[in-house]
């Protein structure tokens, strides 16, 4: 594990302690700092650290549960893509390809 590369993220590198541990392709001082690992409170609160992303998603999504989309919403849309209109046209924008002419204010 000492060799692993820099750029490494903490995520990863846990994950990977994790997974040699879970293998047991540990050993020497790497084998004995996971053990110490999940005994320590720095451990602890290093795990419960790595799991603070998906947490704050579980809460996130529990605070805005799905809503259903107003009724008809669908049928609008695919009647504006159906009938040819361009939105940029309504909204005073034009988009031009890089390949398709000179850009002109």
């Amino acid at each position: 594990m000492k060799d692993s590369p820099s750029h490494s993220s903490p995520r990863d590198l846990a994950e990977e302690f994790a997974a040699l541990a879970g293998l047991g392709a540990l050993d020497g001082e790497d084998a004995a700092g996971m053990e110490h690992c999940g005994e320590c409170p720095f451990g602890q609160a290093a795990r419960a650290a790595l799991g603070y992303d998906d947490a704050v998603a579980a809460m996130t999504a529990a605070a805005f549960p799905p809503m259903d989309p107003p009724a008809g919403i669908k049928d609008q849309l695919m009647e504006r893509i159906q009938s040819g209109e361009d939105p940029a046209e309504k909204s005073g924008y034009f988009f031009m390809g890089a390949d398709e002419g000179e850009w002109t204010d």
